[in-house]
């Protein structure tokens, strides 16, 4: 046994060099609605983001760019993350003790082995070497050395935080090789290369801000093996806040196009190559399948709709459910271009597809979508609303949105949104404003922007606001009264040459 297991090892080659296929995707031509074409709709992404900007800071003081300071780049997020990842593995029953497993393969997932490894992270050091379970870890209590809303400390603080677990990174994302009992070598996978420049390429990050597949893995040692995939994604979020109607009317026939070409198996078959190849290898001996085929054709409406079939409110089930998403549709809402991709074959750059999106058929189309499927779900949207126990304008400004949705198709009540909202004349026979009583609303009039606010997005906004309350009143409950201001004052990480 131990000489097939030897020779075994010896077969192993480093998985890199990957063909990628492209499928051809026929152009859709979108048809618009009666009164309003391509160049009204496509004037009207630029508009939207005003207005999404104008209601967020004039009625709650706050911007989508403002959002990722105050909510994610935190010390809050990472020490959740870190409470997450550490407890959930000291709690997993696999019979013996995990951290003598995880020791073949030198990892270290101790509070005393973690805290050795973060001393450059003195107060996070500290709290977790003082205790010898994770459960018993003060987490609100500590500092990542950054101060909430500086993005370059969150990443990194939270890079670090994955140090335990970076030596399988780079067996799976740089080729590095695993050692186990300090002396079997296994090859890794070039995982960066074969999965995650395809996934960040798809959602639309420009491969000139990926570090290529050889320097990736000249700096996958230090804690760039995640910093250099953590800032081109969150470049690309960023870019989403500064005009996200813009940003996601260019990114969505892409992504469709990736999912609809196989990308999600592609990627995950690519990730988990290191332990296929030696299931390849051992197969005369021991077969065992990895099947991963479910991944080449995802049912996108279908994974929501069995999370929202899992959601109750007040015992009752949500009952929303979303129509088909036809991903052959939304890719073909745009132009199929070649484009030289980050990612290399043979180690030279590689010639890939994407798809340009037509913005305004992108955003047109996305509007029935969402229109359709309020209108297929208005008797338990309606029961929702009901339960809320709203009242007053708000109750009859919901009324009104929702007596549009049930009298009107969808291209009409599209058509009815973009006259309310920006004044476009959709045909009004002739008469003026001042004999229909109309009157014309211009951006830059806040005046008017909290009641439309609540007559357009008053059904999609309560409903998200309940849902965060649920998710969140848990964590309310369980705050610690005695540090109710979360972490200490930032301390700085040491320094180290």
């Amino acid at each position: 046994m131990a000489k097939i297991v030897v020779t075994i090892l010896l077969k192993m080659e480093t998985f890199d060099n990957v063909k990628w296929t492209f499928k051809n995707i026929k152009e859709i031509t979108v048809k618009y609605t009666e009164h309003l074409g391509e160049k009204e709709y496509f004037e009207a992404i630029g508009k939207l983001d005003e207005f999404i900007s104008g209601i967020l800071s004039d009625l709650a003081h706050i911007s989508l760019e403002s959002v990722l300071g105050d909510l994610v780049y935190t010390n809050n997020i990472i020490n959740t993350l870190a409470k997450l990842i550490y407890t959930t593995v000291e709690g997993l029953d696999i019979g013996i003790d995990l951290n003598t497993v995880l020791k073949v393969v030198d990892l270290d997932v101790s509070t005393k082995g973690v805290a050795s490894i973060l001393k450059d992270y003195s107060a996070a050091s500290r709290e977790i070497g003082r205790h010898a379970k994770w459960a018993d870890v003060n987490f609100d209590s500590i500092n990542w050395g950054f101060t909430d809303g500086n993005r370059d400390g969150f990443v990194n603080a939270l890079s670090a935080v994955l140090r335990p677990i970076q030596p399988i990174l780079r067996v799976i994302l740089s080729g590095e090789d695993l050692i186990v009992l300090g002396s079997i070598q296994i090859k890794g996978g070039n995982g960066y290369n074969t999965a995650i420049i395809p996934l960040l390429e798809a959602l639309g990050v420009n491969p000139s801000n990926l570090v290529s597949p050889q320097q990736y893995a000249k700096e996958a040692s230090t804690d760039k093996v995640l910093t250099n995939i953590l800032n081109p994604l969150l470049d690309k979020v960023e870019e989403l806040t500064h005009g996200p109607i813009d940003a996601l009317t260019k990114m969505l026939p892409n992504i469709a196009y990736f999912v609809y070409n196989g990308g999600i198996q592609d990627i995950a078959e690519n990730l988990i190559a290191p332990v296929t190849n030696i299931l390849h290898e051992i197969d005369p001996i021991y077969s065992l399948n990895l099947d991963l085929s479910m991944l080449g054709d995802v049912d996108l409406a279908g994974l929501v709709n069995g999370i929202l079939a899992g959601i109750k409110i007040n015992g009752q089930p949500l009952g929303i459910v979303l129509p088909d998403i036809d991903l052959a549709t939304l890719a073909g809402l745009g132009k199929l271009v070649t484009y030289r991709s980050a990612r290399t074959y043979f180690g030279k750059q590689m010639d890939c597809k994407k798809i340009n999106a037509d913005q305004a058929a992108v955003f047109i189309t996305v509007l029935r979508y969402i229109i359709k499927t309020l209108q297929q779900n208005l008797d338990n949207i309606k029961k929702l609303l009901e339960g809320l126990g709203l009242s007053g304008e708000i109750a009859e400004m919901i009324t009104q949105i929702l007596e549009m949705l049930t009298n009107m198709d969808v291209d009409g009540v599209i058509e009815a949104l973009m006259e309310l909202l920006f004044d476009y004349d959709i045909g009004n026979g002739g008469a003026s404003d001042s004999d229909t009583g109309k009157k014309n609303i211009a951006i830059g009039d806040v005046s008017w922007l909290k009641w439309v606010y609540w007559v357009i997005f008053a059904i999609t906004v309560l409903i998200a606001i309940y849902f965060l309350h649920l998710l969140f009143k848990k964590e309310e409950d369980d705050e610690d009264p005695e540090n109710p201001e979360g972490p200490n004052p930032p301390e700085a990480p040491l320094q180290t040459t």
